[in-house]
């Protein structure tokens, strides 16, 4: 499993200082407290492991930048397909108001003409004259 950035510069943190103690134990004075050559010897391997940690802290960096591009891509996809929905469903609003604001223009036209006809057809009441002689 690889590591992290932060947690592969924290452990190279960590064993600078530990390299540090190992080099200030081998040189203490208490040679009855503490093994010298134990000391050194694991400075030593602390020293040498720090020469290799430059590329783990590389590759970890490596590995950041491009899961960080990553997250950038898909965000800024993301933001794309949610702007492009966003204009679709207006796109979609608008057509469906036009479409309501001409089916009520139709709607008018048509009750206008149902009207006029309705005027035209209908009669006005006058007595019909009768032709008939009158007594």
């Amino acid at each position: 499993e690889k590591s992290g950035l932060e947690e592969v510069v924290s452990a190279v943190r960590n064993l600078a200082l530990a390299q540090r103690f190992f080099t200030m134990l081998s040189k203490a004075t208490e040679r009855q407290k503490y093994d010298l050559n134990h000391a050194l010897a694991e400075a030593q391997q602390c020293t040498d492991l720090l020469s290799q940690a430059q590329y783990h802290v590389a590759r970890a960096r490596k590995l950041d930048d491009e899961q960080r591009a990553i997250r950038m891509q898909q965000e800024k996809a993301k933001q794309e397909m949610e702007t492009k929905r966003k204009e679709e469903e207006d796109t979609r609003h608008k057509e469906a108001a036009d479409k309501q604001q001409a089916m009520l223009a139709q709607r008018e036209v048509y009750w206008e003409k149902a009207k006029n006809i309705l005027i035209f057809n209908e009669e006005p009441d006058v007595p019909k004259a009768s032709k008939g002689r009158k007594r």
